[in-house]
């Protein structure tokens, strides 16, 4: 038997300026729903982290997937 662990990340960019608005709350609505599809597929979701940018915040999610296979 192989361990084998894919690795995912999501990046999600949320914007200071209220203009940016709108498009957070797309930009979060598009996150969770990932968030969602990655955890039907088995990804669990180990790591986020949230970087100042310029224009607002950048938030990494990191996901991992373990499978077993027959070698």
């Amino acid at each position: 038997m192989t361990t084998k662990v894919t690795y995912e990340s999501i990046s999600t960019r949320i914007y200071d300026t209220e203009e940016g608005q709108p498009a957070n709350n797309n930009n979060i609505s598009y996150r969770m729903q990932d968030l969602d599809d990655y955890g039907r597929r088995g990804f669990a979701l180990i790591s986020t982290v949230t970087a100042p940018t310029s224009d607002g915040t950048l938030i990494i999610d990191t996901l991992s997937r373990t499978t077993e296979t027959d070698d």
